[in-house]
């Protein structure tokens, strides 16, 4: 793989994510709590 190819399947995991944290979780409940600790799982920083 090349390196744009790479950059470009983790910009897509990384909504994908995000999209699924959105749908799983109620938005009034703690949203962007959920979406760091979902971040922070798969893309440690």
């Amino acid at each position: 793989m090349s390196q744009i190819t790479s950059i470009r399947w983790v910009m897509a995991a990384r909504e994908i994510l995000f999209y699924f944290v959105r749908l799983l979780s109620p938005f009034h409940v703690g949203n962007s709590h959920l979406a760091e600790l979902g971040i922070s799982k798969t893309y440690p920083t």
